[in-house]
């Protein structure tokens, strides 16, 4: 019983020594010093400090893991699109992206360069809808105002075009967006010695004023001097097709149009700031299983002879063998291809792909 007593004695002396020095599993990080804590090793450099002494987010930069090609690693090791860094939005979730950026940025000739770094279209500065983070785009010293500055900016046009209006800022606008209800000249000039509304209830009013029956609005013809009865139609012409591009409010407008710094959309659809000028297919085929078809606005997943879509981004094999007509006699069916078979006395007609008797 001593001798017993004497090894538990020993057990206990060398537990509270083990105890001065963790040891950790090796699914576990060992916080170390006096805190005798273990973590999950998960937890390791996530941007949040589990160990009380911080050490399981200490050294981080080596221990990160690489990202990408082509893509930036976040503070809290996300990765991200090298698109969005610098672009004045938070898209790490811990500012990272945003940091370092006070580099001076090159912009292009038709870009604006916001005190933030960031560049935008210049036609988007003095629109009255602030582009830049901190709305330098807007400033009074690039659009006039308290703060002085320039009463027409650089970009405003000489002359409009025959199917634009020019707003008295010397902004031009769509000619269709004329008295619309809509302000879209920053002065609202495109609002003012507007017709009151004087056609019948069965009546469209254009935007001169001019009244056309109500069944002529939104028929493919243009009855309004200035065509507005055909803009802004949902459904008024099939807008199908790689040549065409529908805008969210229901416009149609042809895909040249889109992501040329030009804002033909009324809501401005055509133009995502974020969005135009990315490839999603450089980033792992888009998630598409075969052929990733980079567009200006998105990207389309498709499929190769013999493959059809199973949903947006997966290709499955077509069973041509299906279809009764596929051949005369045997089908035989393989991914991405199919063969027609003879029975015995027949042989396949090179011309006519089909079964015939081979005495024939």
């Amino acid at each position: 019983m001593s001798q017993e007593r004497s090894n538990e004695r020993r057990q206990e002396m060398e537990d509270k020594r083990l105890r001065g020095k963790q040891t950790c599993p090796p699914e576990k990080f060992d916080c170390g010093g006096s805190t005798n804590k273990c973590v999950s090793l998960s937890w390791r450099c996530d941007g949040e400090k589990d160990c009380e002494n911080g050490a399981d987010e200490k050294d981080c930069a080596s221990d990160a893991k690489a990202c990408p090609s082509g893509e930036f690693m976040c503070g809290n090791r996300k990765c991200l699109a090298s698109v969005y860094v610098c672009d004045g939005d938070d898209d790490c979730g811990d500012g990272s992206d945003e940091l370092k950026c006070s580099a001076p940025m090159t912009c292009g000739p038709d870009h604006l360069r916001c005190n933030t770094s960031e560049c935008v279209p210049l036609m988007w500065s003095c629109d009255g809808d602030p582009d830049c983070a901190d709305g330098s785009d807007e400033g009074p010293g690039r659009c006039g105002g308290e703060g002085g500055g320039a009463l027409y900016p650089t970009h405003r046009r000489a002359n409009c075009t025959s199917g634009e209006f020019r707003c008295a800022n010397g902004e031009c606008v769509r000619l269709a967006w004329k008295c619309d209800g809509d302000p879209d000249c920053k002065d609202k000039s495109d609002e003012l010695d507007c017709p009151l509304l004087t056609c019948r209830p069965d009546e469209f009013q254009c935007g001169d004023g001019s009244c056309i029956h109500g069944t002529k609005q939104c028929n493919k013809v243009h009855d309004c001097p200035d065509h507005s009865d055909e803009g802004g139609c949902v459904n008024a012409t099939r807008c199908d097709g790689p040549l065409k591009f529908l805008c969210k409010n229901g416009e149609c407008i042809d895909s040249n149009k889109v992501c040329d710094s030009v804002k033909d959309c009324k809501d401005r659809s055509d133009e995502p700031k974020k969005e135009c000028g990315l490839n999603e297919c450089m980033l792992n085929n888009g998630g598409c299983s075969h052929i990733c078809m980079d567009r200006p606005i998105g990207f389309e997943c498709q499929c190769p002879p013999g493959y059809q879509l199973l949903d947006k981004k997966t290709c499955g094999d077509i069973d041509e063998c299906e279809d009764p007509a596929a051949c005369s006699q045997m089908c035989v069916n393989y991914k991405g291809d199919f063969k027609c078979e003879c029975y015995e006395g027949y042989e396949i007609d090179p011309v006519t792909k089909t079964c015939k008797a081979e005495d024939e």
